[in-house]
């Protein structure tokens, strides 16, 4: 796979302006590292108030990272697996990065001083069999979007996923819904279905999930704690793409959902996301911060 060197200390934007890191660099290692900017008036990230760094944020860090020709333009498909290890704190520098390309795959790691706030892994190909040959424009304008508050969202524009509803073998789908041109994940490739996308669509039905299937109150704290992927990164645009869930009890405390990436008809799997996550009262969450904070 080839890979284009980014630029050494050089500010990273997108096309339309919407680029995340403030400076890009090269690691000891051969690998590649970025300063996140955290924006707190970003309309996305900080959608409503937070008291720590999102997890989207540095997932889009190291999306825009990979953009800078840390992976090659023509890749199809990313493998992987992310754990996040501390919150991240809004008032500390954070930086993104990716490790040295070994055996087809790349260590990613955001780090925090000398706090790990989350690492993993990821793989990517250039070869991918996701059919696309069906592909019809969808009328996302005319999908019921998901309720907001479900989502832990207050701005309809970033609402990316349509209200769920059971299939014919009782499992629950979910379509995919793009944002419009100028929204921070639109990015510069309007054509194609980013990862970024397809992840923040499954992180918002894995939230509505557990509110309407696992009877997680409102005002419960949920923390991620972990993503998995398998998800094509050519998909166009004019192809619905639907979350589909099997449904199966959801526990208290830790949680795994996991998700099959379907195009619109449902027959064909094109991939897969999966969500590890705890949830705390807010009581639980407040104590939690003030241990942080102490420590």
């Amino acid at each position: 796979m080839s890979a284009a060197a980014p630029p050494t200390h050089s500010a990273s934007m997108r096309s339309d302006g919407t680029g995340i890191l403030e400076q890009v660099w090269r690691s000891d290692d051969g690998g590649w590292k970025a300063a996140l900017e955290v924006d707190q008036t970003n309309p996305f990230f900080f959608d409503h108030s937070l008291d720590h760094i999102p997890g989207m944020l540095t997932i889009c860090g190291l999306g825009d990272l990979a953009r800078n020709g840390v992976w090659a333009p023509e890749v199809r498909r990313l493998r992987g697996n992310v754990a996040f290890r501390s919150i991240g704190e809004l008032e500390h520098p954070v930086v993104v990065a990716w490790g040295p390309l070994e055996a087809g795959r790349r260590t990613a790691r955001i780090t925090q001083g000398p706090t790990v706030l989350a690492e993993g892994w990821v793989a990517a190909s250039v070869e991918d069999e996701t059919d696309t040959h069906d592909a019809q424009q969808p009328a996302t304008s005319r999908l019921e979007h998901a309720e907001a508050r479900l989502l832990h969202r207050s701005r309809a524009e970033n609402i990316m996923l349509g209200e769920p509803h059971p299939d014919q073998q009782g499992r629950i789908c979910a379509a995919v819904i793009p944002p419009l041109p100028g929204h921070q994940l639109h990015g510069d490739r309007e054509e194609r279905y980013s990862a970024e996308v397809l992840i923040e669509a499954g992180r918002q039905y894995s939230t509505w999930l557990l509110h309407k299937f696992g009877d997680w109150p409102m005002g419960t704290q949920g923390l991620w704690i972990g993503l998995d992927i398998d998800i094509p990164v050519q998909v166009p645009r004019t192809l619905p793409v639907t979350l589909r869930w099997r449904r199966h009890p959801i526990p208290p405390g830790k949680v795994l959902l996991t998700f099959d990436l379907v195009t619109g008809d449902g027959e064909a799997v094109i991939g897969s996301l999966g969500y590890t996550s705890r949830g705390l009262s807010a009581s639980a969450y407040a104590r939690y911060r003030e241990s942080r904070s102490n420590s």
